[in-house]
């Protein structure tokens, strides 16, 4: 499946359709650290989301799992923590995984979640 496409993302912000570009194109560890990057560090949040898709996607093993499942909890935006949920249900569904989507079904935000000092309520 291609990531990028002018039709499906008329509106997006340049950086989502370069790291869109840049996953489908160029697959290669320099794209995946330059991805990986966005995920964790950009100030926006639909460039997190669209990396966090990109990662699951191109690169499905340990190190992008493990990033993923941080980005899940820790991540401040509503937008890439659910990025986060589905791409965690969709490639690693097993009990680990499950695990952490409840958590999250109960902690929502990274401010309530026990975990990063939060009260949990």
């Amino acid at each position: 499946m291609r990531l990028f496409s002018h039709t499906r993302f008329p509106k997006e912000c340049p950086r989502s359709a370069a790291i869109r570009a840049l996953a489908d194109q160029w697959p290669d560890e320099k794209s995946r650290k330059l991805i990986r990057e966005r995920a964790i560090h950009d100030k926006e949040e639909g460039p997190r989301i669209v990396a966090i898709r990109a990662l699951a996607e191109k690169w499905p093993d340990d190190d992008t799992r493990k990033l993923i499942e941080e980005r899940a909890v820790k991540d401040p935006g509503k937008g890439p923590r659910s990025a986060a949920i589905r791409a965690l249900a969709e490639n690693w569904p097993d009990q680990n995984a499950r695990k952490l989507i409840e958590e999250r079904a109960v902690h929502e935000s990274p401010a309530d979640d026990p975990k990063n000092g939060g009260d949990g309520s």
